[in-house]
């Protein structure tokens, strides 16, 4: 039926078989389609709520037909062919049907079974009247600033995702637990086509890393949208899912105290002066208090579980004193996103939450819900919601 390089087919899958769950209990959940696409093969996996295709080149026969076999048996096959060989497959035929694939490479034989690819659901993707282009280059590194900020507890599904807001003058990318955010702002001028009427959404958290699987080392990319779907493509793969339903955190209403302490530092540094004071952090909450001086930050932390405490400070530039608490790891995963070393942060007083960003780039701010200080050098494990 074909022939194909190791390479080429174990790319397709790697994409494909993210879409698959190996636990369904409906058997032709746990394979992949074969299927013809010009002079390309097309793999693709789905789950129902996600569907992914993605082509590889081969030598396709006359007598190749479609069919669906078990992905992550043909994972493991593909992965320990011999590098060097080509993989031969061809259909094993019962009563004129497809019953098996028989698979080749070197002195490596195997057979697998397949089912009709007339019983692999196909995922409707309806009418997706809103389409986006822009550098996949771009997208990417939006997704890759922000998706670490996502809510990942399923009983607040609303929040469970990637948020694209279409605005005037761009797009806003967007991602929260309520406790802390994180957004990159994509300019209008990015785009080949006018944003006006395309509809806000949520991108669920599954789809997130294929999408990124998918841009990876790609020029361009187009999504096409609805009010429940979105499609992603790029030139050798098509990701389709279902979207999040719900509200999703209103942090428009958001923003910096204007009577905030502002403050600027090295992001290496501080990073670093929080990941010594967590040492001695057994809490999940990792609260440290941030005590703001002119010319230094001093970092407190305890933890009442090996009563042990821990303080370090960095040199900084800042406009005023104040005290506050945070998630220390939530301040390291943000410094972790921004892009350059120099970071601005403004501090506001009471339960106003904590902004980011580099210095002389708006575009990218990550947020950090403040947590309550309930002594001299401790932090109480409740976090205020910031949004």
């Amino acid at each position: 039926m074909f022939i194909t390089e190791k390479a080429s087919i174990a790319a397709a899958l790697s994409v494909a078989k993210d879409a698959v769950d190996g636990k369904a209990k409906i058997p032709v959940l746990t394979h992949v389609l074969f299927d013809r696409e010009g002079d390309r093969l097309s793999i693709t996996g789905t789950n129902l709520d996600q569907e992914i295709r993605s082509t590889f080149s081969a030598e396709i026969g006359r007598d190749f037909e479609p069919f669906a076999c078990p992905a992550q048996m043909l994972v493991d096959i593909v992965k320990n062919v011999a590098d060097g060989f080509n993989i031969t497959v061809e259909a094993g035929r019962t009563a004129g049907k497809i019953s098996d694939i028989r698979i080749r490479s070197g002195a490596f034989r195997t057979k697998l079974p397949v089912l009709p690819a007339s019983d692999f659901p196909v995922m409707p993707s309806g009418n997706l009247p809103h389409q986006l282009s822009l550098s996949a280059v771009n997208f990417l590194k939006a997704l890759k600033a922000v998706s670490f900020a996502v809510e990942t507890n399923e009983q607040r599904y609303a929040y469970c995702g990637v948020r694209l807001d279409a605005e005037a003058d761009g797009l806003m990318v967007c991602a929260s637990n309520g406790n802390r955010l994180a957004k990159r702002f994509l300019s209008s001028i990015e785009f080949d086509q006018d944003l006006y009427g395309v509809p806000s959404v949520t991108v669920p958290n599954a789809a997130i890393p294929a999408i990124v699987k998918i841009l990876d080392k790609k020029e361009d990319v187009t999504i096409d949208l609805s009010e429940d779907k979105i499609r992603v493509a790029s030139d050798e793969a098509v990701l389709t899912s279902k979207l999040v339903d719900g509200d999703f955190v209103p942090y428009k209403a958001l923003s910096p105290s204007k009577n905030g302490v502002r403050a600027t530092f090295s992001a290496q540094a501080l990073a670093t002066a929080l990941a010594r004071v967590l040492t001695i952090s057994s809490d999940k909450m990792s609260g440290v208090a941030f005590d703001f001086q002119p010319g230094r930050l001093v970092l407190q932390s305890s933890s009442d579980a090996v009563g042990g405490e821990a303080s370090d400070e960095i040199q900084i530039q800042c406009d005023g004193e104040i005290r506050q608490g945070y998630n220390g790891r939530y301040v390291i995963a943000a410094l972790e996103h921004l892009d350059r070393d120099e970071v601005e942060i403004i501090v506001g007083e009471g339960r106003n939450p904590a902004f980011l960003s580099t210095a002389g780039d708006p575009n990218t701010v990550m947020m950090v819900g403040v947590m309550r200080i309930t002594g001299a050098s401790s932090v109480t494990a409740h976090e205020s919601e910031a949004a």
